[in-house]
């Protein structure tokens, strides 16, 4: 990490990398293509920037990029429809009778996308559990604004 970077890294920044030592996180070699801080690896196999507080997603060579964050953008698009739900559950408690129809009717669709959703994330996990019989490699996570990185 250039003597830069370090400068960039605040106290907080610190923290949070001790702090992912100490759970057990591993400091890689590799740094994050944003802030240029160390990424660490997590016990789940994750790669995170402790000062973006984003997961890298470290692409093979020829390896498809929409097929590769495929489950990450899923995993958002699910915990967006569960806080919208979470988001209407108060909503149409207190909504009167005569609005409460369009409500309930947009939880059903909230729902029933939701279970759309878990389905297809089944099938696509077991679906690569067929294709990686035999071959073992890291998974590695995304969030919002994640980076792509080919593996060093």
């Amino acid at each position: 990490m250039s003597g830069t970077a370090w400068k960039k890294l605040s106290d907080e920044d610190i923290k949070r990398m001790s702090e992912l030592l100490k759970s057990g996180a591993t400091m890689l070699a590799d740094t994050c293509p944003v802030c240029g801080s160390p990424l660490f690896r997590l016990r789940d196999g994750s790669v995170i920037c402790p000062h973006c507080q984003k997961k890298v997603v470290y692409l093979k060579e020829g390896e498809n990029e929409d097929r590769a964050l495929e489950p990450y953008v899923l995993e958002e698009v699910r915990s967006s429809l569960f806080s919208l739900l979470r988001k209407l559950a108060p909503v149409m408690a207190s909504a009167d009778p005569d609005e409460a129809l369009p409500l309930v009717q947009l939880a059903n669709s909230l729902l029933e996308a939701l279970k759309s959703l878990s389905e297809l994330q089944r099938r696509i996990a077991e679906g690569r559990r067929g294709e990686l019989a035999g071959f073992r490699r890291p998974r590695v996570g995304r969030a919002r604004g994640v980076e792509l990185r080919p593996p060093r």
